[in-house]
């Protein structure tokens, strides 16, 4: 236990440096007299969402874990061989949550905070939805099955997001032999490109070999276009992060059925439902003939 303890204090303190990392970042940047919109978004939104994901929602996470942890047999001991398995097991976990919050429409409502901006730099890794925490949990629940403490999971998941702040950065190529096995900066890229051919690839953490294996690995070729490709057109940290989870309520609601209605949580992004039919339209009049 007292190895989680100091493991979480390192992630603390490593915290502080990446936030002066981007501090230096943004004065360069300002210095220059660049854009800075999408930083100071950036910043915004996690400034002002850090309350809710650090202390609501991981002690929420924490209560579900805990409980459902106080119920498995087998608990995994915290040793030198156990620590890199665990962070095997965080790292698979988060590949395929993060495969998730692309390919169904509710985990991408939260998760499309983090692709919004428009713009690829230090600041991009701070763009954190508020609310991702409230559903993502379900993906570590086959960890807690397997004997891994909620603390060490908490733990490891938090090393794999910070592995990622250094990818996110246009300053750094191609990484030679790296590029086949770790997530680097230049496939990170690709993935927040909105260039069709970069769409739904390089969902790692921090072992490219997950894509390699699943068959969702992209390197880059073209020059990255960042963003969704539907523009949010918006530099507010609320509607940044409650634009799209009220666009899925909405479409929700005009759904003419249950399955539709659920089906524009569970299907794609890109899913459009079915047009509804409220009045006849001429070709139908003629069919009736």
């Amino acid at each position: 236990m007292d190895t989680l303890h100091s493991t979480a204090n390192i992630l603390n303190w490593g915290g502080l440096l990446l936030a002066l990392l981007v501090l230096i970042e943004t004065i360069v940047r300002q210095l220059r007299k660049e854009n800075m919109s999408e930083n100071w978004a950036n910043i915004g939104v996690y400034i002002t969402g850090k309350y809710i994901r650090s202390v609501l929602l991981n002690t929420y996470k924490l209560a579900i874990y805990f409980f459902i942890w106080s119920w498995v047999p087998y608990q995994m001991p915290f040793s030198w061989w156990s620590i890199p398995l665990i962070l095997l097991i965080a790292d698979f976990t988060y590949y395929w949550k993060h495969r998730a919050e692309h390919r169904i429409r509710l985990f991408w409502s939260f998760h499309i905070v983090h692709h919004s901006s428009e713009k690829f730099n230090l600041s991009t890794a701070l763009r954190l939805p508020w609310l991702e925490g409230l559903i993502d949990w379900v993906f570590f629940v086959p960890a807690l099955l397997v004997g891994v403490h909620p603390l060490a999971i908490m733990i490891a998941y938090s090393v794999v997001l910070h592995y990622q702040f250094w990818i996110h950065t246009e300053k750094i190529g191609k990484l030679g032999w790296m590029e086949k096995v770790f997530n680097t900066p230049s496939l990170h890229r690709v993935h927040h490109g909105s260039n069709p051919q970069y769409l739904d690839k390089n969902y790692a953490g921090i072992l490219i070999i997950w894509d390699r294996i699943f068959g969702s690995y992209q390197e880059e070729i073209e020059p990255v276009r960042f963003g969704v490709t539907k523009p949010i057109e918006t530099q507010n940290p609320l509607m940044i992060n409650f634009g799209e989870p009220i666009a899925v309520a909405k479409q929700m609601s005009e759904a003419p059925d249950w399955p539709t209605a659920l089906a524009v949580v569970y299907k794609g992004p890109e899913w459009e439902m079915p047009k509804h039919k409220t009045v006849y339209e001429p070709n139908d009049l003629i069919d009736t003939v």
